[in-house]
């Protein structure tokens, strides 16, 4: 079984030329479908020209203002970063094969990749499940359209065959091959927001502000759908507990 190809998320990109070349990039390599998570047009005479001979996949891109919009139906987020740092571990793309491989056959992973000047933030990266670098022999960052094909390049190598399969319709499945279907990372996030909600509801403290940072980290977990349905069914009855009293009758 072949890997599905992966989606590509472009946080706030600011070139709309780069658009064109990513689109080009996301045909050449069979890329699945590429999110534009609140940045420029790709509908601009610039994105236009560079990205003339992929003019279909370039009218395909699709405008997402959330986070949730941008990671529906995908089980793992990959962030691209140059950047090094205390709560950045980036693995090398020369040594990505182990980590794409304990995702499973079955995955729906999605690239993500930051904005020109300065990247992903670091609540960005949190919310990923890895951090891929790109290794240079000099200056570390790379331009946009040029990291997305590397990387394209990278993937497919490891997939393998001049043709990449069609996205699935449906949901990704547990890597043990066993049928049981794993949440989508946006049904996980909206989870956990939803926690954080009720710890604000009651007032928890967190003077150091660390609850937000915890579920980012929490929601690159692999929970099953059916795992997920039962916390959220806890989670509302927490809520309606908290609303009505202990005393009220269920």
């Amino acid at each position: 079984m072949q890997p599905s190809p992966p989606h590509l998320v472009l946080v706030e990109p600011q070139n709309p030329a780069n658009l064109g070349f990513i689109a080009r990039v996301a045909d050449n390599f069979g890329l699945g479908e590429v999110r534009v998570l609140n940045g420029c047009s790709w509908q601009q005479a610039a994105a236009r020209r560079t990205g003339s001979p992929a003019s279909g996949r370039l009218a395909s891109f699709r405008a997402v203002s959330s986070w949730e919009e941008a990671c529906e139906g995908c089980s793992h987020l990959l962030g691209f970063t140059a950047r090094a740092g205390k709560k950045r571990a980036p693995l090398s793309l020369d040594d990505w094969e182990d980590t794409l491989a304990d995702f499973g056959p079955a995955a729906q992973p999605a690239l993500i990749f930051g904005r020109e000047d300065r990247g992903l933030e670091t609540d960005e990266v949190e919310r990923c499940h890895a951090l891929i670098s790109i290794p240079t022999a000099g200056l570390g960052s790379l331009n946009l359209s040029h990291a997305v094909a590397v990387a394209g390049y990278a993937w497919r190598r490891w997939a393998g065959g001049t043709r990449m399969p069609t996205p699935p319709g449906t949901g990704p499945t547990h890597p043990d091959g066993a049928g049981r279907a794993i949440a989508g990372q946006a049904d996980r996030m909206r989870f956990l927001d939803a926690i954080g909600e009720e710890l604000r509801g009651i007032e928890f403290r967190d003077s150091a502000e660390e609850v937000d940072a915890t579920l980012r980290r929490l929601a690159r977990l692999p929970i099953e759908t059916r795992d997920l349905r039962i916390l959220e069914r806890a989670l509302r009855h927490v809520r309606w507990r908290r609303e009505n009293g202990p005393d009220a009758a269920p």
